[in-house]
């Protein structure tokens, strides 16, 4: 997806002071948008610095680069708010706390189709003469490059280069806003900006957002241990997907029409390498090629399972677990259908009814699970694989 600009670079607060506060509007329609604010701080006498913190409606931009120590007579900095954070910011005061200066001017401009991160190439540069400025940068393919700056000459163009200056907003003084901009390729060519007096520039490249994307995973539901028919959402693909897995354990039974990706998650196995047994993990989608990610999925036991984490496991006491295998930094998976059972986070039962009930351990450093097969009969005795201590397990408590 190319990085679009939605709306240009338009003036939000010309000359103000620098407590002013400014109205955002009701951003343009798009996917994948990105708000960005340049803050232009001015002291025809005295040194400047862009703010701390710019925030509206409880949500806080991310400052891309700027001049955060004291410069000569202007500075300029680039802040950025996300898609997940325009709706909550659409028609809302605008601040800033912490910026100095006589006078502070801000700018926005919204593009569409960006990678929701900072960017990872950037940089700033400043000169108190007309000698030019040079900012280096790293620059990924199919990506977007772009330069802002400010002068402290009234009635003066910066020019630029790599991209070179594509427009300019002119303050009530006249002092201007330079900009520009340009689709970009994988290269480290060298962004230049001259202007007179009191240069202040940042360049950035951003990432276009991914063309491949997962929408959900089961509708947001989870994955489960040992679950076949799992579903997830996917768009951009020109090829079809043909393999996945949530947190480094690969699916099973992958199959893909229509923009669904459908598979089965592994059951439990003895000797196994597995994620956490109840957490969020990530999920990744891959035709071979490209293979976009899903953040946060909840991979979860299989259905009427339960997962508890061991915690100062009692070992003297044969009525506990831990007295018949090592649990010291496991997590315990166990069968809650075969006979009302639990286990408490010390490796103690609790048990009403008789059976026998499969559980696995996992070690926490290793991922590795191990099988154990407890059985606790009539007389409360328990068999843990082929060994077979008594043990009394008593309501409530081990005993």
């Amino acid at each position: 997806m190319a990085i679009s600009v939605i709306t240009d670079w338009t003036i939000l607060i010309n000359e103000g002071s620098t407590s002013a506060t400014a109205t955002l509007p009701t951003f343009s329609a798009g996917s994948d948008r990105i708000v960005e604010l340049a803050f232009d701080m001015y002291n025809g006498a005295g040194n400047t610095n862009i703010p701390t913190t710019v925030t509206a409606n409880g949500e806080s931009a991310a400052l891309v680069d700027g001049h955060t120590t004291a410069q000569s007579k202007n500075s300029v900095g680039v802040y950025q708010f996300l898609e997940s954070q325009i709706s909550t910011i659409n028609g809302q005061t605008l601040t800033s706390s912490s910026g100095s200066g006589s006078q502070k001017s801000v700018y926005y401009r919204v593009l569409g189709g960006g990678k929701q991160i900072l960017p990872t190439a950037f940089g700033k540069a400043y000169a108190a003469s007309a000698s030019a400025l040079t900012i280096s940068l790293t620059r990924a393919a199919s990506s977007y490059t772009t330069v802002v700056s400010v002068t402290s000459a009234s009635g003066s163009t910066i020019t630029t280069s790599n991209p070179t200056n594509g427009g300019i907003l002119t303050k009530t003084s006249n002092r201007r806003f330079s900009y520009g901009s340009a689709a970009d390729t994988a290269n480290t060519s060298d962004t230049t900006a001259t202007g007179q007096l009191y240069t202040s520039s940042v360049a950035y490249n951003r990432e276009s957002a991914p063309l491949q994307i997962i929408t959900s995973v089961n509708d947001g539901a989870g994955i489960k241990a040992g679950s076949s028919g799992n579903t997830a959402v996917v768009t951009g693909f020109a090829s079809d997907p043909t393999s996945g897995n949530i947190g480094g354990k690969a699916f099973t039974e992958v199959s893909y029409s229509a923009g669904t990706v459908t598979f089965s998650m592994p059951a439990y196995s003895d000797d196994a390498v597995w994620p956490l047994l109840n957490s969020s993990a990530t999920v990744i989608i891959s035709d071979g090629t490209n293979s976009p990610v899903l953040d946060g999925v909840s991979l979860l036991p299989p259905e009427g399972w339960a997962v508890v984490t061991i915690s100062a496991p009692v070992t003297d006491n044969l009525t506990f677990l831990g007295a018949h295998t090592d649990l010291s930094n496991h997590e315990v998976a166990y069968d809650l259908e075969v006979g009302s059972v639990a286990l408490a986070a010390d490796g103690g039962f609790t048990k009403v009814t008789a059976g026998t009930r499969n559980l696995y351990k996992r070690d926490l450093a290793t991922g590795v699970l191990t099988l154990l097969i407890v059985t606790i009969d009539d007389s409360g005795a328990i068999t843990i694989g082929q060994r077979k201590k008594s043990m009394w397990v008593g309501l409530g408590m081990g005993i």
